[in-house]
C-alpha cells in the first residue's frame, strides 16, 4: 500500500490511540463514485475486512447500484447489518451504526403515458413532481423496443430534470412496443423503470394510395397522379410506387 505502508489495520489504531473513532468508506454498487472498486458481490467479504480492521462507522453510498437494491434506509443497526451480511464470526468488532446514503424514496417516475400520435411518431409523457430526494436529476432514460411482428430496440436520454415528455420516432403501424422511463441523478443513479406497453394503431389494411385519377391527357399519353401514402405500412416504410 503506497497511501497507507503500514496498513488500513495500523491506521485505524492509531486513530482509536488517539480517542478517535475510524469510519470507512463503500458502496454498494460496482464501483464507488469516484470510480473505485465498490462492494457489490462482495458484501461479506468486506463487512469482514472493515471488522477486522476495527471499523467504528461504515458509510456507504450507492453509485454504480440500482436502486432497488438501496431498501435498508438512511440508518441500520448492527443487528440489520448481520442480517444483510449473514452475521460474519467478528462483525460484532463493528459497533453502533452503519450509515447507508439514501437512495430514491421510492419515488421513481410514474403516470407514463402516450399523450399524442401521429403516422410515424408518439410524445411519451409522464410525472416528475414525485422525484425529490435530495438529489439532483438531470435527466431521464427512456429506452423502447418493439416485440412484435419484428423485434427492435432503441434508447434515447432526455435531459433536464423539468422534461417531462419526448417523442419516440419512428412507430411503425400495428406493432407493439414497452416503453419504459428511468431517472438519472448527477452521481449516476438511476430510478427503477416505470413502464407502459403500447400498440400503435394500423395503417390502411390494403395500404394502396388513393384517388387514382388522370390530370392531364394527350393524344397518345396521359398523365396519373394519386394521394401520397404518408405513413409507415407493416411491410417498412415507403421508398415508391409502381
Amino acid at each position: 500500500m503506497k497511501r497507507f505502508q503500514h496498513g488500513i489495520k495500523a491506521l485505524a489504531d492509531y486513530i482509536h490511540s488517539k480517542g478517535l473513532k475510524f469510519g470507512i468508506y463503500e458502496d454498494f454498487g460496482t464501483k464507488t463514485c469516484a470510480g473505485y472498486i465498490g462492494s457489490e458481490f462482495y458484501m461479506q467479504t468486506d463487512a469482514q475486512t472493515f471488522a477486522d480492521w476495527g471499523a467504528d462507522l461504515v458509510f456507504f453510498d450507492h453509485c454504480y447500484a440500482a436502486a432497488k437494491d438501496m431498501k435498508y434506509g438512511k440508518y441500520i443497526d448492527i443487528d440489520n447489518w448481520k442480517r444483510l451480511l449473514g452475521e460474519p464470526s467478528s462483525v460484532d468488532q463493528i459497533s453502533k451504526f452503519i450509515w447507508i446514503k439514501k437512495a430514491f424514496c421510492g419515488s421513481d417516475p410514474s403516470g407514463i403515458k402516450v399523450t399524442t400520435k401521429s403516422a410515424r411518431s408518439i410524445h411519451v409523457a409522464w410525472d416528475t413532481t414525485k422525484i425529490n430526494c435530495g438529489y439532483t436529476i438531470i435527466g431521464y432514460r427512456v429506452y423502447f423496443n418493439s416485440l412484435s411482428p419484428i423485434k427492435n430496440y432503441k434508447d434515447k436520454d432526455v435531459l433536464g430534470a423539468t422534461t417531462d415528455n419526448v417523442e419516440i420516432y419512428p412507430i411503425v403501424p400495428g406493432f407493439s412496443y414497452n416503453i419504459f422511463v428511468k431517472a438519472v441523478t448527477a452521481n449516476g443513479i438511476v430510478s427503477n423503470p416505470t413502464s407502459i406497453n403500447y400498440t400503435h394503431p394500423s395503417a390502411h389494411p390494403s395500404a394502396s394510395p388513393s384517388n387514382i385519377h388522370a390530370s392531364v391527357q394527350g393524344t397518345t399519353s396521359l398523365t396519373i397522379t394519386w394521394d401520397a401514402l404518408g405513413v409507415l405500412t407493416k411491410n417498412g416504410d415507403i421508398w415508391g410506387y409502381q
